[in-house]
């Protein structure tokens, strides 16, 4: 919910910033709330990401696929 709030609180703030960190962001293709677009786009936003989709998995994707978000998180974190 703070991710909301923030959203509202401060809309403009860092939006033009890169993300330099490593990102992993995992995206449940078959999301009803947000599109895969939305995934493909964040992208451009980061420098170092990898984007790992699951075709099978909904916006719950943690819930619909646990074992392949661990599987994903885990080599992430091992890099």
């Amino acid at each position: 919910m703070n991710y909301y709030r923030a959203l509202v609180r401060h809309p403009n703030d860092n939006l033009l910033q890169n993300i330099t960190v490593p990102v992993l962001i995992i995206w449940g293709c078959q999301d009803a709330a947000l599109g895969e677009e939305l995934a493909d786009g964040s992208t451009k936003y980061c420098s170092d990401v990898r984007l790992k989709k699951i075709r099978d998995a909904s916006h719950w994707v943690q819930q619909d696929a646990p074992e392949k978000v661990n599987e994903y998180m885990e080599e992430f974190l091992n890099e």
